[in-house]
């Protein structure tokens, strides 16, 4: 039976090995990817709020936020 012994192994350790009484694996592994459909709805993009001043003094900083549903 194969056996490994590695640095700092004091005890080898053993290999297992496949049941003799299975059929053997296929070498290879094939897997088929699907895609997910898109989604319906496109997130709309970024509008700035405007503010009206009342008096021509009056200034406004713009403040930019983003709404999740």
């Amino acid at each position: 039976m194969p056996a490994v012994l590695m640095p700092g192994d004091q005890v080898p350790k053993f290999i297992a090995l496949p049941c003799p009484c299975q059929p053997p694996r296929p070498d290879k592994v094939l897997a088929e990817v699907q895609q997910q459909p898109s989604s319906p709805m496109k997130p709309s993009p970024h509008t700035p709020v405007r503010a009206v001043a009342e008096a021509e003094d009056v200034t406004f900083t713009q403040i930019r936020s983003t709404f999740y549903l």
